[in-house]
């Protein structure tokens, strides 16, 4: 085996990380960077008609 310590509570099922689909900072971060590049397509859009 290793020599390597382990971080306390490397074990543990508690303190693992939830998976990505149930974890919710990764959640808000879809959800915005949805939102940004929906809000980022309008305004070409939005610019490009204007401008012709």
């Amino acid at each position: 085996m290793s020599d390597t310590p382990q971080p306390a509570g490397a074990g543990h099922a508690d303190l693992a990380p939830p998976p990505d689909d149930r974890n919710p900072p990764i959640i808000d971060a879809r959800k915005t960077f949805v939102i940004t590049m929906i809000s980022a397509a309008l305004f070409i859009g939005a610019v490009i008609i204007f401008v012709l």
